[in-house]
């Protein structure tokens, strides 16, 4: 796509203006200042250090009473929290309900009625010799 498309004739006019104006700018300063940015001056490889540096800053000025009793002051009074259940508390008792729920909704194997039993192998007999029917006309067709 970019091969068949042709040049536009202010691609780049931009960033060249850019370019020029940092330029520019760097002139200015060399000409003004004397040009002496990049060098670096005499007495700036010797680090100071202050002489109270090794000492903390909260022994400079001694603290009164009357700030302490006012810093005490302003703690709020923490209420009642009551004490968290362990997460093993939690888990079990869940897993107790659970096993509960579980457990009522289960049916015993083989609790079905004496009468509903009677009934369906009633129905059973009945399907059996209606199928073996059907098999018998479907044999004697072919």
């Amino acid at each position: 796509m970019v091969k068949t498309r042709a040049r536009r004739p202010n691609a780049g006019n931009k960033m060249l203006a850019l370019l020029q104006s940092t330029y520019q700018e760097d002139d200015f300063y060399k000409s003004a200042y004397g040009g002496g940015f990049n060098e670096s001056p005499v007495h700036s490889d010797v680090d100071e250090v202050d002489s109270d540096f090794d000492r903390p800053e909260e022994d400079d000025e001694p603290i009164s009473d009357d700030e302490n009793e006012w810093k005490e002051g302003r703690r709020k009074a923490k209420g009642y929290k009551p004490s968290r259940r362990s997460r093993t508390e939690v888990h079990t008792k869940n897993n107790a309900y659970m096993v509960t729920g579980m457990l009522g909704r289960m049916v015993a194997p083989n609790s079905v009625d004496a009468e509903t039993q009677a009934a369906r192998l009633k129905e059973a007999e009945e399907t059996e010799k209606a199928n073996v029917e059907s098999l018998r006309k479907w044999v004697s067709s072919n």
